[in-house]
């Protein structure tokens, strides 16, 4: 199981929420509860056919540790 952060926000009643670093991936509901399930969907739709991964990288120029 992963955890996302959300950006969750309320206007004129409305709930939306979105996922900062997941282009696209964002819901809206009446409730608090219900905009988390539909966003927790959206997050599910979107991470369907997508792999996540690292990659290590070689820095090219030591730095120094001397003072």
């Amino acid at each position: 199981m992963m955890q996302y952060p959300v950006l969750l926000s309320k206007k004129n009643g409305q709930y939306a929420a979105l996922v900062p670093w997941l282009p696209d991936c964002a819901a809206q509901g009446r409730t608090r509860d219900e905009v988390l399930a539909n966003l927790r969907t959206a997050i599910e739709s979107t991470l369907a056919d997508v792999e996540i991964t690292t990659v290590e990288v070689q820095a090219k120029k030591q730095i120094s540790s001397n003072v």
